[in-house]
Order: structure tokens, then C-alpha cells, then sequence
């Protein structure tokens, strides 16, 4: 028996060949900040919408509906996301949800749709619960 033959057939030497590389980390990494993104992202225009059909609280003001209540809702989500620490929720949320279906089975394009919808969906549930706050706590 020769020595060579002895290392190849050696299962505790370092071996030449390389693991493969896998890209799952990074794609993990980017469901993660596309679903925050997604999230924080949507409040904008949610809140403006939800202004327009139903009504929105805008601080200082008190609840506003129509079309003229558009533009302030869009200040007032930057005010709640800012002063308030909504945009943290609403990124680990985003950031949640973006782990959540990364670790799904679905394949990649699926997962950057339903990425986006759950996101928009967890958005616009957040923002129901303001413009239906006072009905659960009272006027405030």
C-alpha cells in the first residue's frame, strides 16, 4: 500500500475540493430588506387611499376624510414613523414576514410577490388599526 493511497482514502485529511457556495445567505439578506422596504414603503400611499374612502388621524387635528385629507395623511404617517417609532414596527414587520417566506418553499419569483403582498397586507392592517383606534379605546 502505498502512501498516496492511504491519504485518498483518508476521510479525516483536508480534501482540495472546495464546498459549493451557496448564494441562499444573500437572498435570505435581501427578502429581509425588500420586505422591510415593502412595508414602510406602502404607508404612504395606504394612508393616502384610506384617507380618500374612509378617514385617517392626523395629529394635531383630529380625523380627516376626502380628498383634500390625501396629503396630510402621507405628513402624518411620516410623523407617526419618525416621532412615534412606527417605521421601526412597521420595518421589523416587513423584516419578519421577508425571513418568514424566505424560509418557504416557493420558488424565487413567488417569493418577491409574496413578499410584496404580505408586506402590504401587514401595512394595511396597521393602518386600519389607527383610523379604528378610537372606536377601541375612545376619542382621543
Amino acid at each position: 500500500m502505498s502512501v498516496r493511497s492511504a491519504q485518498e482514502s483518508n476521510p479525516y485529511s483536508p480534501s482540495d475540493i472546495k464546498a459549493p457556495q451557496h448564494q441562499t445567505r444573500r437572498w435570505g439578506v435581501s427578502a429581509m430588506l425588500a420586505g422591510a422596504a415593502y412595508s414602510i414603503a406602502s404607508a404612504f400611499p395606504i394612508a393616502g387611499i384610506l384617507a380618500l374612502v374612509f378617514r385617517f388621524p392626523v395629529p394635531l387635528v383630529g380625523y380627516v376624510s376626502g380628498i383634500e385629507a390625501v396629503i396630510p395623511a402621507m405628513v402624518s404617517v411620516l410623523i407617526y414613523g419618525v416621532l412615534l417609532g412606527g417605521f421601526m414596527l412597521l420595518g421589523a414587520l416587513g423584516t419578519a414576514i421577508g425571513c418568514l417566506v424566505y424560509r418557504s418553499s416557493a420558488r424565487p419569483k413567488t417569493k418577491n410577490w409574496l413578499v410584496a403582498i404580505l408586506c402590504v397586507s401587514s401595512t394595511t392592517f396597521c393602518l386600519l388599526i389607527l383610523a379604528f383606534l378610537d372606536k377601541w379605546i375612545g376619542p382621543w
